[in-house]
């Protein structure tokens, strides 16, 4: 068992992690010095992590070249090892992997996306321990395979999470202006009230579902976000796909459920419960306000195809995906027109 405590006189051996701007940086600034305390805990001596943004270029077939870059960044910083947290995605025969040691085992790529999407953070720590370890012990390392469905579904939701859909339907601001004034016409014009009225939750339900995957597909034909299979980036796969349709119904659906709290709210300020009774013939109650606010936001969402004229594209196309992908999706012309 190692020591837990080291001598004084004990060199140190310090990794650099490295990391891509966004969620790898947030996850390297939050491993950093626990990651530490485990490789003093499970190899001894004295271990230290340095964390640093930095953005390595994509080599021409779209793999990042850690390898080649080792050297200089081990001189330049004064690394023993050197962990690249990136969230970008590789593949090694139609397998997702986790990661890619290099072969003098010096620096090793963690492809943060393929962690997936439950506790990402100590998933990583875990897995960069278990391979500096297996490494000093001369070990078996941990697999880097993420082999069947299982893994190209975790694969999936680590990609949709870099992506940021929250991002993206900030970037919908024309959209979203849009989808509010024309939802509103559902609070002041009473001849919408009765129909919202007599709609069960079912069928509010799949209004909303059917308006949210419309204007999704709408945003991604309309801003070439869709890849043809014959233009896709090496190694990217075909999740790419995938992650962009979950990516922009998950912000659409963020977006009808901002609709729906404003418009709910804006309907009880205008609408007095007696006159609303009065045209519904019934009592009424914060559940009919609900539901005139839910069925209002649809009709905002379906609208918002015409406000997304006033979004930027390129804006669109940058706040869809992580920096990252949107520089390997440049480089490979992989937004489609």
């Amino acid at each position: 068992m190692p020591e837990s405590t080291p001598r004084e006189d004990t060199p140190t051996s310090t990794v650099g992690l490295l990391a891509d701007p966004g969620v790898p940086r947030q996850i390297a600034e939050s491993i950093g010095s626990r990651l530490s305390i485990d490789l003093q805990d499970e190899v001894g001596g004295r271990w230290s992590v340095e964390v640093s943004e930095e953005t390595l270029p994509i080599a021409p077939d779209g793999a990042i070249p850690l390898a080649e870059r080792t050297p200089e960044l081990l001189s330049r910083h004064r690394w023993n090892r050197v962990v690249y947290l990136t969230d970008l995605t590789q593949y090694r025969d139609d397998t997702p992997i986790r990661y890619l040691l290099a072969e003098d085992e010096s620096s090793v790529v963690v492809f943060v996306p393929a962690i997936g999407l439950t506790r990402p953070s100590a998933s990583v720590r875990r897995l960069v321990r278990d391979i500096l370890v297996a490494y000093h012990r001369d070990s078996q390392l941990p697999d880097h395979r993420m082999p069947g469905p299982l893994g190209r579904i975790r694969m999936l939701a680590g990609m949709v999470r870099s992506n940021r859909p929250a991002a993206m339907g900030r970037a919908l601001r024309g959209c979203t202006a849009v989808g509010m004034a024309s939802g509103a016409f559902g609070i002041f014009f009473g001849s919408v009230w009765p129909i919202a009225d007599s709609m069960s939750y079912l069928r509010l339900a799949a209004v909303s579902v059917s308006v949210v995957s419309a204007l999704s597909a709408w945003l991604i034909v309309r801003n070439g976000l869709w890849t043809r299979r014959r233009n896709l980036a090496p190694q990217s796969g075909t999740l790419d796909n995938a992650s962009t349709v979950v990516t922009v119904w998950t912000a659409v659906a963020l977006m009808h459920v901002v609709l729906f709290i404003g418009l709910a709210a804006l309907a009880g300020v205008v609408v007095e419960p007696s006159y609303l009774a009065g045209q519904l013939g019934h009592a009424t109650s914060v559940r009919d306000y609900l539901v005139l606010g839910w069925f209002s936001a649809s009709m905002g969402t379906m609208a918002g195809a015409l406000g997304s004229n006033f979004d930027d594209e390129t804006v669109v196309r940058e706040a869809t995906y992580s920096r990252r992908w949107h520089q390997r999706r440049l480089m490979f012309d992989d937004y489609g027109s």
